[in-house]
């Protein structure tokens, strides 16, 4: 077995990483033994499962060779930190006036030990004796990039140091942490390898950051002002704090030639100028399949969407469900999106805090779908500021509005006491109960008793149905709890965890996640979204 350190191997820097020993495949013994595997490096659909290492190196296969049988599959490994949870941070950091500073982490997968035996072929570049006859592969030592297990293995080993500091990982948000005591808060958000991390007390945040320093190897970026593509800029005599994308936005524009296309005023045109041209084009011609990168723009349209322009949710929501076999319109109508971000390329979110709740606005567009399905959005603000949104198909057909607004206003409920539990560890403090805002006076007087006509239809799924009815003939508890029709909201409304309340359909700013809207109305719902108006 021969050791190769970093001076020698491509997959690591700064020279003091040993990431990986080359020994032959015979010198593994057992019924795993990757021999077999290098052959046939393919799964049961004979699809390739082989992934490329930075380095030029091979992982063996989707499987982890740990010498106690045969491998088993990688678990789910995916990075869990939530866009809103980044802008809840961000809008207290702004609401408090907390010291800010920005870390990145260098080669941060490569901190990690692996524990299970994971070969690799031999990278590009790498001198190797191999006797005549022989093959060798590299048994893997560290979390290397494009190993699926590393980012869980990462977060495992910073969760086990940040803890020696005294800080807390969030149980909902695995890579939030938090320390409070004395009125003194410290709040570190971990993406991957960026951090921000945020605290009322120079001292303590310069403790924290030193002892980071000198645990892993990190880059002091100072204050956050570019942060996952987002352009953050603070004002912290007005506290003011705007996110934008106007690099990443223009890069969109040039990609598919549209930087210099005439703007739009709205992502999308209203459903009647729609259907009216809908119905000429099928008289004039049949729709022609398009050969545009359409799947690339939806995307690229995605990350903005996600990230800080609430206003396009809908439009590109709408538009991804296209991907499969797009017409030469509807590459027309991504086109438009990307002319309406031409005339609002500095568009983006302000935080202001000029409110002390947390509150939701709710809406739903009954049937709307071709399959009959509603779509469901809400906008959820922290301190009057637009922390995270949403824009969906809902899972079933409603059989009326008052159903399909009233299922709206549950997924609402269930998003705002997940981020309250997140906003309780950073504040000390729970921000319920909070406000949810809805357009139907039916749905809301559904919520004020038992029995209702008009939901006497909804029902879990058959599974759940069966799993509740065993579990109460072992138990004798009959289980009443059901997110899928809404007993949860009335169940936090009736424990006070939530004040629910109607809003005129104008004022409404979940209108603009469920439908188009014409120009003027969508102008001032975005502005209210975005806190350009502040109310």
């Amino acid at each position: 077995m021969k050791g190769h350190t970093s001076p020698n191997c491509p997959l690591a820097q700064y020279g003091q990483y040993m990431c990986y020993v080359c020994r032959r495949i015979t010198d593994h013994r057992g019924p795993d033994c990757p021999q077999k595997q290098y052959k046939n490096n393919s799964n049961q659909n004979g699809n390739s499962q082989k992934n490329r290492g930075r380095g030029g190196g091979k992982i063996r296969g989707g499987k982890l060779f740990t010498g106690r049988g045969r491998g088993k599959p990688y678990s789910k490994t995916d990075n869990n930190t939530q866009k809103a949870t980044i802008r809840t941070v961000l809008a207290v950091i702004n609401k408090l006036d907390l010291e800010a500073v920005q870390l990145d982490v260098k080669t941060a997968f490569l901190n990690g030990q692996l524990q299970d035996e994971v070969y690799m072929e031999i990278p590009d570049g790498l001198e190797i004796d191999i006797e005549p006859g022989k093959r060798k592969v590299c048994r893997l030592l560290k979390t290397i990039y494009g190993l699926k297990t590393s980012p869980k293995i990462w977060n495992q080993k910073f969760t086990q140091e940040v803890n020696k500091l005294g800080l807390e990982r969030d149980i909902n948000e695995p890579c939030l942490f938090t320390w409070r005591k004395d009125g003194k808060v410290v709040i570190l958000v971990l993406y991957v390898d960026d951090i921000i991390l945020a605290s009322n007390h120079i001292e303590k945040l310069n403790e924290v950051k030193t002892s980071l320093c000198k645990t892993f190897e990190m880059k002091v970026l100072g204050e956050p002002n570019k942060y996952l593509g987002m352009e953050i800029v603070r004002n912290r005599r007005e506290r003011v704090m705007t996110l934008t994308q106007v690099e990443y936005t223009k890069k969109v524009l040039e990609r598919f030639k549209m930087s210099e296309s005439k703007a739009q005023s709205t992502p999308m045109v209203t459903r009647q100028v729609k259907t009216r041209n809908t119905k000429q084009k099928q008289i004039e011609d049949e729709p022609k399949p398009s050969n545009a990168p359409y799947g690339e723009a939806i995307g690229s349209l995605m990350y903005l969407a996600t990230v800080t322009r609430p206003d396009i949710a809908f439009a590109v929501i709408y538009l991804s469900r296209k991907q499969v076999n797009p017409s030469e319109e509807d590459w027309s109508d991504v086109k438009r999106v990307l002319r309406y971000l031409q005339g609002t390329i500095d568009t983006g979110l302000s935080f202001r805090a000029y409110t002390d709740e947390l509150s939701s606005f709710t809406d739903s567009s009954f049937r709307d779908n071709s399959d009959s399905i509603s779509t469901s959005g809400y906008v959820i603000k922290l301190f009057g500021d637009t922390i995270a949104w949403r824009s969906h198909k809902q899972s079933y057909v409603s059989l009326s509005t008052c159903q399909a607004e009233y299922l709206a206003m549950s997924e609402s409920a269930q998003e705002l006491i997940s981020l309250d539990k997140a906003i309780r560890d950073m504040l000390g403090k729970t921000k319920l109960p909070a406000r949810i805002w809805c357009d139907n006076k039916s749905a809301l007087d559904c919520t004020q008793m038992d029995g209702s006509h008009k939901l006497k239809n909804f029902d879990d799924p058959l599974s759940s149905i069966k799993e509740y009815l065993e579990e109460r003939e072992r138990t004798g508890v009959k289980k009443h709890m059901a997110d899928t029709h809404g007993d949860y909201k009335k169940s936090c409304a009736m424990d006070g965890k939530l004040i629910l309340g109607w809003v005129n359909t104008n004022e409404n700013e979940a209108d603009i996640m469920t439908k188009p809207l014409p120009t003027q109305t969508h102008e001032y719902l975005r502005d209210k979204i975005l806190n350009k108006i502040v109310t």
